[in-house]
């Protein structure tokens, strides 16, 4: 019963998303159609995709819902390097914020002798939830400030940003073969909530 006040705040923000796109889903899918057959919209909203991803790890943007409009629009294979390129960037901005910030702030409070240093179920955890926001930038930040070797940093990070590029830009893909952005809200809606189980589901 304790799990139940945390149902409604959920749901009420799961409601808050959905229904304005419900509701003027044509009037946005209109817009996009009309600013996107510019020959030159291409190139950049590839910039604005690695852009907004690699600044997510500091601005609460709908990082799932950008990555999957990327597949969508630019197609598998450009949407795929640019989600990949800008979830790379705020990886490493975020771990760079970690070591900078963190760390000094861990010592401060803990002292040099008793840091956390980081361990095989961080690195499982900052690649099980890489499509979870809010606690992704978390799991990337923390490796920063409990010194997680880079060289494994990099390697679970890539791993894990590669994985989640190539996911959404497949489902945003498919997304374009329907015509119609639903899919892409629904990936970016799903994807979030899979990994987020499966997190769980490690952590048992």
């Amino acid at each position: 019963m304790a799990r139940v006040p945390y149902l409604v705040p959920a749901s009420i923000l799961f409601l808050a998303i959905i229904l304005p796109f419900m509701a003027f889903g044509d009037a946005i899918e209109l817009r996009l159609t009309t600013f996107f057959a510019q020959p030159q919209a291409h190139a950049l909203v590839a910039m604005v995709v690695v852009l907004l991803l690699a600044l997510d790890i500091l601005l609460p943007l709908p990082s799932s819902l950008i990555a999957a409009a990327a597949g969508a629009y630019l197609g598998f294979w450009a949407g795929a390097g640019a989600v990949f390129a800008g979830l790379l960037m705020g990886s490493a901005l975020g771990y760079w914020i970690g070591r900078v910030a963190g760390l000094p702030i861990l010592r401060r409070t803990q002292g040099a002798h008793d840091l956390p240093r980081a361990g095989r179920g961080q690195v499982v955890a900052l690649v099980a939830t890489r499509a979870v926001p809010v606690l992704s930038e978390a799991m990337t930040i923390t490796a920063g400030a409990t010194e997680m070797r880079p060289q494994v940093f990099w390697a679970a990070s890539t791993l894990a940003n590669f994985g989640v590029a190539v996911t959404y830009a497949a489902l945003g893909a498919f997304a374009a073969t329907t015509n119609t952005f639903l899919w892409v809200f629904a990936a970016s809606v799903g994807v979030p909530g899979v990994a987020w189980a499966l997190y769980r589901l490690i952590r048992r």
